[in-house]
């Protein structure tokens, strides 16, 4: 018989099926916890002191190794975008920022992601904005 299966019979018997249901439920809370928490925010690139800055905010807590890395991208007429500031910062929770000087022109946007043992657990980005 399932090793699961035993388990449910027990709690049931034991502590009647509502409070085995819950039982069950907390425990796997519990151990899905392992992972990153996951919950971010790219924000819109804004201009201060003659530069473009990009950022993106990770709240937490999550897993020591989660990094959180912050592109800076500018719109080109006939490729894809070209990242033109980046960069990756280990945190728990937190902001990050990456900036470039004011380009005469630019259409600019932040993308960023959250890496934790080598996989992406999230992506994303904002709305271009115009900066001339």
């Amino acid at each position: 018989m399932n090793k699961g299966l035993i388990l449910i019979k027990v709690l049931t018997k034991a502590l009647g099926t509502g409070a085995a249901a819950a039982a069950l439920v907390m425990g796997t809370a519990f151990s899905a916890q392992a992972g990153p928490q996951v919950t971010a925010k790219a924000n819109v690139p804004y201009l201060s002191g003659g530069r473009v800055y990009a950022s993106a905010t990770l709240w937490g807590p999550n897993p020591v190794g989660t990094k959180l890395c912050v592109y800076l991208n500018t719109q080109h007429p006939y490729t894809p975008d070209i990242t033109v500031a980046s960069g990756c910062k280990s945190l728990n929770a937190g902001t990050h920022r990456v900036s470039v000087k004011k380009p005469a022109c630019g259409n600019m946007t932040t993308y960023a992601a959250v890496v934790y043992k080598g996989k992406t657990k999230w992506t994303g980005s904002t709305k271009y904005k115009l900066f001339c």
